[in-house]
């Protein structure tokens, strides 16, 4: 199962590898060794969902790179079918040692985004006119509460 992890203020893509018991797991971020797998408390994370499947091959994302996104939090992502979305985000830094990048995902309700890092074969390039009308179309959904949005200014 796909979660989000929060360290700082920061959220990575992890897996769940092995539940402990009925309110721990054993979490495993992309790109780290297995020796820093974590335990949480599941209330600790957030589960993930693809949207749609992503493509056969992820997006070698810039720093200020404009992406698809193609997880999401399990309680938006019927909300994001319905209305044919996927996330988008803006590429913060890359992180090839993981292969992943750090970036502020656009998450729907107005000025509602998230720092996450992310694999990179969660993302998938974007032209400005998608992301722009994409940006406006989230802003128009009920807004989704996260544990640490911010105004983006």
């Amino acid at each position: 199962m796909l979660v989000l992890k929060r360290w700082l203020h920061v959220w990575y893509l992890g897996t769940i590898v092995e539940a402990l018991d009925d309110d721990m797991v054993l979490v495993h971020v992309q790109g780290d060794s297995i020796e820093k797998d974590v335990p949480m408390p599941r209330t600790a994370l957030l589960p993930q969902e693809c949207i749609v499947a992503p493509p056969p091959r992820g997006w070698f994302a810039q720093r200020n790179d404009i992406v698809y996104v193609y997880v999401a939090d399990s309680s938006c992502a019927p909300t994001l079918r319905e209305h044919g979305l996927l996330l988008v985000g803006t590429v913060i830094e890359r992180i090839p040692q993981h292969d992943a990048a750090l970036l502020d995902v656009l998450l729907p309700g107005p000025n509602n985004v998230r720092r996450c890092q992310l694999g990179l074969g969660f993302l998938g390039p974007i032209t400005l006119d998608t992301f722009q009308a994409t940006r406006e179309r989230l802003e128009q959904l009920p807004h989704h509460a996260t544990p640490d949005a911010f105004q983006h200014t």
